[in-house]
């Protein structure tokens, strides 16, 4: 029986693709990601380099804008706009131990307590503190140990095929969230409360 939902936060309590934003400035999601990619947003997520000095490596380029208005904080309800389906589910799975295995920054996981409060979560694993990322094995096994958690009791939800991979061969059941209602048709049958 699955006692232990883990949860991978962008692309499934906010849309990180940033689609407004890149058709705002004409960029294509493989722009997107070979921009961020040849930048080494990687350090962001590693926790070695802060997500403001990073937006800074564009200064004086074509894509600074872009970087300012993608990554910026200050504007995540624009750039991370939240998939409210999945976060007013949280409150309902009352009955599981809720974590969160993520790569992300700071800021992102601080946003995202902006949507769900910390409460609702046992624990977390967040590469920025961790400095290990998905798809990674070790970085599953610290959640695994650090919570005690036994990985044919946990199931997790990534919106990455790599990571969702890389979960079932250390024998954890996952998967692929295309779009939400993948989530919300996981927990269907299970009588959860209005």
């Amino acid at each position: 029986m699955k006692k232990n939902i883990i949860f991978d936060i962008g692309g499934i309590f906010f849309d990180d693709r940033n689609q407004k934003i890149t058709e705002k400035y004409g960029i294509s999601t493989a722009q997107k990601r070979k921009i961020l990619s040849e930048n080494s947003f990687h350090d962001c997520l590693l926790g070695n380099i802060r997500v403001k000095d990073y937006i800074e490596k564009f200064h004086g380029t074509e894509y600074y804008a872009f970087a300012k208005e993608a990554l910026s904080p200050d504007n995540y309800q624009n750039s991370l706009p939240p998939i409210r389906e999945v976060i007013e589910l949280v409150p309902k799975l009352g009955k599981y131990n809720l974590y969160l295995l993520s790569n992300n920054i700071p800021e992102s996981a601080e946003y995202l307590y902006s949507l769900v409060p910390k409460k609702y979560f046992a624990g977390h694993i967040f590469s920025f503190e961790e400095h290990l990322m998905k798809p990674d094995p070790a970085i599953y096994k610290l959640l695994l140990e650090r919570y005690n958690l036994e990985p044919d009791e946990c199931i997790f939800f990534d919106d990455r095929e790599r990571n969702v991979l890389a979960a079932r061969k250390l024998g954890i059941d996952s998967i692929i969230v295309s779009e939400p209602a993948v989530i919300l048709e996981y927990f269907r049958d299970e009588n959860l409360p209005d």
